[in-house]
């Protein structure tokens, strides 16, 4: 759900099935940073690693209980696989990955097991309403953007119709608003038109000043002579 905020369908997940049932050597590594953030809660998928042996899932505790905690886990069903990942020196003689937070994790997880829960869903529900809020105001702009409908995560995807997004950034830093453009999530530095905002950070209070931001910034943009050709450029 990075960048993009999309999920996988249960139709590609049967194709993927498929695929790996006649590529037995084949391993698929997936990261699953946001698969417990979906707003859809009438298709949330489970680990990709409970649907093969030849998929191996990697979750992170940094997106659903707290910021930076740099605390993971990986899950497969292949077990050959996961008594070497056991066997590798870090884990059998350094002493475990991360061991004291992890404890403290394990222990909430262990004795707030509803807290823990709840406290997933309250995230679930105040992302889904800061997003809303974001692509709300960035819809009303049609001539210049086009916005992904995220399923989940932390992110909205997002195409400038009218300037590279390198352009557009430099106008919206001006008026405090930033973002990650296209070219750092594409091998080839392309995917100039795209860049992707956040509505993680910020609560649903402070994120109202985008809209006031944002109209500033189009405004700017319809009055630049510059708008036109840029991306020809």
């Amino acid at each position: 759900q990075n960048p993009t905020g999309e999920s996988i369908t249960s139709t590609q997940l049967r194709q993927l099935q498929t695929f790996l049932s006649r590529n037995p050597k084949t391993l698929v590594l997936s990261d699953e940073t946001y698969q417990m953030l979906s707003f859809d809660t009438g298709y949330i998928p489970q680990n990709l690693a409970t649907y093969s042996d030849n998929i191996i899932s990697l979750g992170t505790f940094s997106k659903i209980l707290a910021p930076s905690l740099r605390l993971g886990w990986i899950h497969t069903k292949n077990v050959d696989l996961m008594l070497k990942l056991k066997s590798t020196g870090v884990i059998n003689s350094g002493g475990g990955v991360n061991p004291f937070i992890g404890k403290i994790v394990c222990e909430i997880i262990n004795n707030m097991t509803d807290e823990f829960h709840q406290l997933k869903r309250f995230m679930v529900r105040e992302l889904e309403q800061r997003c809303k809020i974001l692509r709300d105001e960035i819809t009303k702009y049609p001539q210049h953007f086009e916005v992904s409908n995220p399923s989940g995560g932390y992110f909205l995807w997002v195409k400038s119709q009218k300037v590279k997004s390198t352009r557009l950034l430099e106008v919206a830093s001006r008026h405090k608003v930033s973002f990650l453009t296209g070219n750092n999530f594409s091998p080839n530095k392309d995917l100039e038109d795209y860049f992707r905002l956040s509505f993680s950070y910020y609560s649903q209070d402070d994120l109202r000043y985008f809209s006031i931001r944002l109209k500033v910034i189009v405004n700017e943009l319809d009055g630049t002579d510059e708008v036109e050709n840029t991306k020809g450029e």
